[in-house]
């Protein structure tokens, strides 16, 4: 499926092409439904190399050079990113940063969202609801994400306590 969003390089630029843009989701927007209502394009299932998926009141990924992040490619355009900054509370809750995610082979620029230092300090000990965990959980079953992913950040924000 990724190959027909691809140009002739292994290797896609989101600034070449300023009405589509690519969007890595790794909590509650890997769910299906919700992107699709936003019009954004499901591509495929991704890894971030380097980041690892951790819980506050909210997913959050934060930098280790050993781990991984699986997650859904999406393509959007530049309203559909209005809409997610807004969702996502940027730039005050989390922020914006240019990733390169692994598909199928392939390095993809895109875009992700990351909680702000501030923000993830005032939600440090607030645990997810189980129905925001759930909804994580139904996204990661749309896009084949196994779930081993969330069950460890769930272990791991559970063992500070």
């Amino acid at each position: 499926m990724l190959q027909k969003y691809l140009n002739e390089s292994d290797e896609l630029d989101v600034t070449t092409d300023s009405s589509t843009l690519y969007y890595f989701a790794y909590g509650m927007l890997t769910l299906h439904d919700t992107m699709n209502n936003l019009g954004a394009m499901y591509v495929d299932a991704c890894t971030l190399r380097g980041w690892k998926l951790v819980l506050y009141q909210h997913a959050n990924i934060e930098q280790d050079s050993g781990a991984r992040v699986s997650g859904a490619l999406w393509k959007i355009d530049r309203q559909i990113l209005q809409y997610l900054d807004k969702i996502e509370g940027y730039p005050t809750y989390y922020d914006r940063i240019r990733v390169k995610v692994h598909c199928a082979g392939k390095v993809v620029p895109a875009i992700c969202y990351v909680m702000t230092s501030e923000a993830a300090r005032s939600s440090a000990g607030l645990g997810p609801t189980r129905e925001y965990l759930y909804r994580i959980a139904r996204g990661y079953k749309d896009c084949g994400i196994p779930l081993q992913q969330l069950n460890t950040a769930i272990k791991e924000f559970n063992s500070q306590f």
